[in-house]
């Protein structure tokens, strides 16, 4: 947001540790009142995490929803300092349960009350944080494996939401409408797995010219999922 730019914010305070698993629902309607939906945001924040070499360094600039730019303008800098605080606590959460527990790490896909439109909208935050470095997210795009897994990924988004489907260049443009809403929801299921295979190459890619590409996850090969 252009006022928010303009603005000089305080410092960011300390994380909490209050993942947006951790708040409560009137915690949830401030949030998300003034910036886009959580899950979304959970999303951007997993691919600027995933992001081969550095993180985007705006990507915190994107979480408002320009929809309510009128409640927005009303913020005092204290309040806005305050709402980036809990994005900044969920990117410690998520950059700590990838890094440390990953076993444990769940894409956040609470806060609506359908779990397909979360997924929906937290891959949409994905391909947007793609966006931001489409130049970093290349090797993944080259390599089979990986560009399959950002694929199922990019299946969870609705089709109407896509520019590429008014434009044709959308790869399930041909598939039956009953085996699109079967891969969405392997998709959805899958989730967890998808992100830490590609988290793993990501990581695999620093520093090392030949890096090792994620395993396909299939949901006909169970035994392909990383445990």
């Amino acid at each position: 947001m252009a006022m928010l730019a303009d603005a000089a914010l305080p410092p960011l305070p300390e994380p909490t540790g209050r993942s947006f698993a951790l708040l409560d629902q009137a915690e949830r309607d401030r949030l998300t009142a003034v910036l886009r939906p959580l899950a979304w945001i959970d999303g951007l924040i997993t691919a600027a995490i995933l992001s081969p070499d550095e993180e985007p360094e705006d990507w915190i600039d994107h979480v408002w929803n320009d929809e309510n730019e009128g409640e927005i303008e009303k913020l005092t800098l204290a309040q806005s300092n305050d709402l980036l605080s809990a994005v900044a606590d969920q990117y410690c959460h998520v950059t700590e349960m990838l890094f440390e527990h990953p076993e444990s790490h769940r894409p956040y896909l609470a806060g609506c009350s359908d779990r397909m439109e979360a997924a929906a909208q937290w891959a949409a935050g994905f391909r947007f944080g793609i966006r931001l470095q489409p130049g970093h997210w290349e090797p993944f795009i080259e390599n089979d494996d990986a560009r399959s897994l950002l694929a199922a990924i990019l299946s969870l988004e609705r089709d109407e939401a896509l520019p590429e489907v008014a434009s044709g260049d959308w790869p399930f443009r041909d598939m039956p409408a009953d085996q699109r809403e079967h891969l969405r929801r392997t998709s959805v299921d899958m989730l967890p797995d998808i992100v830490l295979s590609l988290h793993a190459y990501s990581v695999s890619l620093d520093g090392e010219e030949h890096a090792e590409a994620p395993r396909a996850l299939r949901p006909d090969h169970p035994e392909d999922r990383p445990r």
